[in-house]
């Protein structure tokens, strides 16, 4: 308000939009090694007390998968870059994030038990270690930044079991 407090209200109701486009892609190499894409290109706008604040990004997502069918194994690399802006009545924001992931999954005992290791690697090209928040008004601006850098080198085992299989069932 005028007098420097900030009040929430729903006063810009109808005033937000939220444009893109998405797309996917497999692409067989083979009956093993596969290549899928996901890109999510997009814009914001919102309209707060008379000032419009826009923006554009993109999000995507690459694996290059390879799959052992004989004993169901998976391997991979993921390359992820979600790590995007988000638009805010007086600012954006981020948040998510962008790894570069190596990893192998292993089911055992009838498929019951099932094992992914995997291991972020400490790669900056391409990779975004920042997240953050920026707000600005009238009379306010404030800066928030978070550095993610310490998911690089991390190495991650994933371990789960499934004490039953469930239930099947099949719909026409």
């Amino acid at each position: 308000r005028a007098d420097d407090i900030f009040e929430y209200s729903f006063d810009n109701i109808g005033e937000y939009t939220h444009q893109g486009i998405k797309g996917n892609l497999t692409i067989p190499f083979g009956k093993s090694i596969f290549l899928q894409s996901s890109v999510n290109f997009y814009k914001s706008e919102i309209l707060y007390d008379g000032v419009t604040n826009n923006l554009k990004d993109f999000s995507m997502e690459e694996q290059l998968l390879y799959v052992n069918n004989k004993y169901g194994s998976v391997g991979g690399l993921i390359y992820q870059k979600n790590n995007n802006l988000h638009i805010t009545a007086q600012g954006l924001e981020t948040n998510n994030n962008d790894f570069l992931l190596l990893f192998i999954q292993q089911p055992l005992l009838k498929k019951q038990l099932n094992i992914l290791c995997g291991y972020m690697l400490p790669i900056d090209y391409g990779i975004n270690f920042d997240q953050g928040n920026y707000i600005e008004t009238g009379t306010y601006n404030e800066k928030q930044y978070a550095d993610l850098n310490l998911i690089k080198n991390i190495f991650i085992v994933q371990i789960s079991y499934r004490f039953i299989k469930g239930k099947s069932v099949k719909k026409t």
